[in-house]
Formats: structure tokens, C-alpha cells, sequence
């Protein structure tokens, strides 16, 4: 069963099948999927275990699926990186998973998660987890800055919020699609206001004035000069401002190496996104202003045919797979990746 990840959000408490399989490049809405699952009343009795699904074997996978929990009244079992499990074992995981869905309920809750940004439903245990009507599948895509701003508006909604509607303009212009930062900022603002319900433009001008110190300052940096590099300007001072940046971001950040590479990389892809649609005539800003990435967006889709649009997505897509696969470090990948743009937009300038 496949469910829009908005339906999955809506109706979580009432989904009753055994496996759930979450897909897709959003992280962090996969982890707040994870998150509302292991909540839910149903299960709070239950263990909660987590694993990685490369470290397994099918003999550790049947115990795993099949060992009685003594105290508790059921498991809820997450496997991590499903994706980057051989083929071999894929084919191995899935006759176990197939058997132990012919057993008797066992008190057991699955949830498979897996980082890929497309469904291959020629994968064998990817496809069956999306034939079976016992699974749910949701997969969690790159979310545009409108969509990110009506969740929020919805998540303030629910904890009984509000915010003057030009004010969600503002935190766009900081916070972009990413929902990571947009999601820490709401629980600021919950914190902020206290017993207060509406928050006035000083409220979030305040807060936006902590959110944007010298991270955001440097992450401004590295974006201007992609977008210069991309409209037809790569020079070679460009270049070296690109890498000196990126070097000092990661210098003076506060979250992990691999976040902020993951989040330059994300941004790659983002920006492709923007060219993508422009090509093809649609925009993802409805009902907002038009940003400096969407400005040049338009400007690179008249520049750029599709091959081009497809090279750019690979490179933030290789440097991604770089980072997760460990074939790189963090930083290195993200440098390359920054250096293969300016090498791109060289070519077609």
C-alpha cells in the first residue's frame, strides 16, 4: 500500500500493517516519520530496536524477526540503510522476510528504511515490499519552499501558534526548503513565546537575528558564488572563493562534517531542481516572491539543454553517494562536487 507522505502523516495512528518501508532523499522527514511511529499508543508498550541492515546476516535476521520478547508486548524494529545491502543479500533477506510473513503474527513492527532517491521496483526486496498489500510504503521527495512553509504553518497550527503571514516570507529567505532548520526554528519559537499565542514581526525578527551568525553568513557566501559561477561568470577568483568558504564553514559549524557536506551537496541538487522546473515551465515558489535562485534559475533554463541538467543533478548526486558510501570524506566530496560546478559552468559559459 503507498501512501503520499502527507497521508502517511495524517492517518499514522490508524495504519495497522506489519512493515513499513520509508523511501526517499528527505531525511529528516523520514526520521520524524520513524519518530511518529514509535510513538503511537499501539506501540508504546513495545521495544523499540534499531539496526543496521548491512551489519546483518539472514540467520541474525530470523532471530531478530522470530526471538519472543520476554517482558515487553511487541518490537518495533527499524532497519537502517536498506539500500546499501548487497544483491546476494537482498535476495537472502527477502526469503527470510517471506517466511516470516507466512508465520503467525509474532508482535513484531518492521520498518525498513532506505536512502534512495528513486524507487527501483526491479529490486527484488524493493519490489516486493511495493506489491505487498501488508506494507506500507511512503516515499519522503525533496519538499519546495511552499510545501516546507505549509507544513510548518500546520505544525504551528497544532501547537496553537500563530505568525503574521508576511513573516513565513522572511523565514523562507533564511531557511530556504530545509526542513531540518525550518523544524528547529518552530521549536524556538515555541520556546520563545511561552504562554504567548501570537508571535509579532519583532518576535521573528529576533529569532531570525540568532539563526542567521557567521554559518549563515558563510553558507550565504558559498550560494552567491555558485549562483555567479552558474549564470555565466566562472572565474577563476570565483573558484577560490567557492573552496575557501567551504573551508570555513565547515571550520566554524556546529553540526557534523557530514551534515554540512550534505547540506552544500543538497543545495546542488536544490538548485538543479529550480533549473529543472524552469525548463519545463513551472515554478515551485507559488504565491511567494522570486528569490535570486529562482531569477537565475530561469536565466541557466534558457542557457542549459536537458544533458546539462542531468549533469549537474549527477554531480550533487555522486557527491552525495561519495559521502554516504564512504568512497570520500565529507569534505573532500563536497569540495569536488563544488569544483565540478565551476568546471561545468565553465564549459557551457
Amino acid at each position: 500500500m503507498k501512501l503520499h507522505f502527507k497521508d502517511f502523516l495524517a492517518k499514522c495512528d490508524q495504519l495497522d500493517t506489519p512493515i513499513y518501508y520509508l523511501t526517499g532523499p528527505e531525511e529528516f522527514l523520514k526520521f520524524r516519520a520513524k519518530e511518529r511511529l514509535f510513538k503511537r499508543n499501539t506501540f508504546k508498550d513495545f521495544t523499540k530496536t534499531k539496526l543496521t541492515a548491512s551489519e546483518l546476516n539472514p540467520q541474525t535476521l530470523w532471530g531478530h524477526l522470530c526471538e519472543p520478547g520476554l517482558f515487553a508486548k511487541g518490537e518495533v524494529i527499524v532497519f537502517n540503510g536498506i539500500d546499501a545491502i548487497s544483491a546476494s543479500l537482498k535476495k537472502s533477506f527477502l526469503e527470510t522476510i517471506v517466511a516470516w510473513e507466512e508465520q503467525e503474527n509474532t508482535g513484531k513492527i518492521l520498518i525498513f528504511i532506505s536512502d534512495e532517491a528513486k524507487v527501483d521496483p526491479a529490486d527484488p526486496l524493493e519490489g516486493h515490499f511495493l506489491a505487498n498489500s501488508g506494507v506500507t510504503h511512503v516515499f519522503f521527495p525533496y519538499l519546495t519552499i511552499t510545501e516546507v512553509t505549509a507544513l510548518m504553518k500546520g505544525e504551528l497550527k497544532r501547537r496553537k501558534k500563530s505568525v503574521p503571514e508576511d513573516c513565513y516570507e522572511k523565514m523562507a529567505t533564511v531557511y530556504g526548503n530545509d526542513f531540518y532548520q525550518w523544524n528547529n526554528f518552530v521549536e524556538q519559537l515555541d520556546l520563545y513565546l511561552g504562554d504567548k499565542v501570537s508571535a509579532g514581526p519583532e518576535d521573528i525578527d529576533a529569532l531570525l537575528a540568532i539563526a542567521s551568525g557567521q554559518e549563515n553568513i558563510i553558507y550565504n557566501a558559498i550560494e552567491k558564488a555558485i549562483l555567479t559561477s552558474l549564470q555565466g561568470n566562472p572565474s577563476g577568483q570565483t573558484l577560490k572563493e567557492l573552496v575557501l568558504n567551504l573551508e570555513k564553514l565547515l571550520q566554524n559549524t556546529s553540526e557534523s562534517l557530514q551534515f554540512t557536506s550534505l547540506q552544500i551537496l543538497r543545495y546542488l541538487g536544490d538548485m538543479t531542481y529550480e533549473i529543472g522546473l524552469a525548463k519545463s515551465g513551472v515554478s515551485s515558489y507559488r504565491r511567494m516572491y522570486e528569490s535570486p535562485r529562482q531569477v537565475i534559475a530561469k536565466t541557466c533554463a534558457q542557457k542549459f539543454n536537458w544533458d546539462h541538467v542531468s549533469e549537474l543533478c549527477e554531480i550533487a548526486l555522486g557527491g552525495e553517494r561519495q559521502i554516504k558510501t564512504g568512497a570520500l570524506p565529507p569534505e573532500i566530496a563536497a569540495q569536488e562536487a563544488l569544483k565540478k560546478v565551476w568546471e561545468f559552468a565553465h564549459s557551457v559559459a
